[in-house]
């Protein structure tokens, strides 16, 4: 009995931290719009994204994901890279764009440049229903 006060707070610290782990189950539903850059875990400024991202993204099951500025679907995929989890849009079956991601809450997410060609790419994305 006395060793549950120490347990508890392990608890607790292990359920937040899988809690701000993305899953695509968290992407699914409502149209994602990107309102702002991202930088530092906050949004700031214009949202400097690719341009597939204008009229907002749709994510579907089993890695799709719709893009209203082309009325297109396209491919996306979570994978960890660098002990983080990095967004991978694969356009027209060649060209991926990569960014890392981070869940700010439920309908709020955090969008950074992964990978050459995309570093100073930013977008903070909020989920409208």
């Amino acid at each position: 009995m006395h060793n549950i006060k120490y347990l508890l707070p392990l608890i607790f610290l292990m359920m937040a931290g899988c809690s701000s782990q993305i899953t695509e189950r968290d992407l699914v539903g409502g149209n994602w719009q990107a309102t702002a850059g991202y930088e530092d875990g906050e949004p700031v400024g214009e949202p400097y994204c690719m341009d597939f991202f204008t009229g907002g993204l749709e994510f579907k099951e089993d890695g799709i994901v719709y893009g209203e500025e082309y009325n297109k679907d396209y491919e996306y995929e979570l994978e960890e890279w660098e002990g983080r989890i990095r967004i991978v849009f694969n356009r027209n079956g060649k060209n991926r764009h990569n960014y890392f991601i981070d869940k700010i809450s439920a309908d709020e997410i955090g969008l950074t440049g992964s990978g050459r060609g995309f570093e100073n790419e930013s977008c903070y994305l909020e989920r409208e229903k």
